[in-house]
């Protein structure tokens, strides 16, 4: 089963991508913030990564460094969400998807099958 963490501040949004998730068939795990997220990369190397940008004490962009500097992780795909057209080049650079809010079901779930593939739904 493909694992999926989801790490957004916000209860409501990361609580409903983590039962849509769920429903199609992938594990999901949630932090609340970019260091509880890297504590879980550290602690459980997910297959994807769903990123808020806009957080407190460590934002979307300082995740992605971290991540680019830990060679167990640098890997890990990463789907950003957020202000994307106002995104800096490096970090826009890191991720493999970017998700402009408010997005669809669909295209955040047609993006995680393009990078990890179908969850273990069925």
């Amino acid at each position: 089963m493909k694992t999926i963490l989801v790490i957004d501040d916000e209860l409501g949004v990361s609580q409903s991508l983590s039962d849509l998730l769920s429903e199609e068939g992938y594990r999901v795990l949630t932090a609340w913030s970019g260091q509880e997220g890297m504590s879980r990369i550290e602690g459980y190397r997910p297959d994807l990564v769903i990123l808020d940008w806009n957080m407190p004490v460590m934002d979307g962009g300082e995740v992605l460094r971290q991540l680019g500097l830990r060679p167990q992780a640098k890997d890990i795909p990463v789907v950003l969400m957020g202000p994307v057209k106002s995104l800096p080049g490096p970090e826009r650079d890191r991720c493999a998807a970017l998700l402009e809010k408010p997005f669809t079901v669909d295209a955040l779930l047609a993006t995680v099958e393009s990078l990890i593939g179908k969850g273990g739904k069925g």
